[in-house]
């Protein structure tokens, strides 16, 4: 388990193209900050993936980024394949090996937040509808001193993949 170092300024990315939703993140970074001492917080802000990847590339030369924020539902880059939060995720992972990457989204589809888990393997992943103010507040906190943190609807998607005896064996269809 890495814990990242509490007495050194926190590199964080976030991509999120809410303005109201990304002053809501900055406000809580700041409280986040007055209450732990030894945190403080780089926010790097970015609403679309083309401004994330620029970010990423300068912190791959100047400083790797500690946390990452990512929303799923992006503008996707137009030079790219990187098409959404899922995306940057995976990149940042490359890059970084040690971030913590927290995934939120509005998306409740089983299939698609299987494969965010598997494709990224955030250390925190968030429905929206499930958490408010103090929950993200909570979860941030979490994610940076005990990962992992994983809002109610993800934690039981995980229960129902664990209990599930559903097997699909791909060996015995001849094409």
């Amino acid at each position: 388990l890495i814990q990242i170092n509490m007495n050194k300024i926190i590199n964080v990315l976030i991509a999120e193209d809410e303005p109201l939703i990304i002053g809501l993140l900055k406000k809580i970074f700041m409280q986040l900050s007055d209450s732990n001492g030894d945190w403080k917080f780089k926010l790097h802000p970015t609403q679309n993936c083309d401004d994330a990847l620029k970010k990423i590339d300068n912190a791959i030369i100047e400083k790797p980024f500690d946390l990452a924020l990512l929303d799923i539902n992006l503008p996707p880059s137009k030079q790219n394949n990187v098409l959404c939060g899922e995306d940057l995720g995976i990149e940042l992972r490359k890059y970084f090996p040690q971030v913590k990457i927290i995934i939120y989204t509005a998306n409740n589809d089983n299939y698609r937040l299987n494969n965010i888990l598997r494709s990224v393997n955030p250390d925190g992943f968030l429905i929206k509808s499930d958490i408010d103010y103090k929950g993200l507040m909570m979860a941030i906190h979490r994610v940076l001193t005990n990962p992992p943190y994983y809002s109610p609807s993800i934690l039981n998607l995980i229960r129902q993949h664990i209990t599930s005896d559903f097997v699909l064996d791909l060996s015995l269809i001849h094409i």
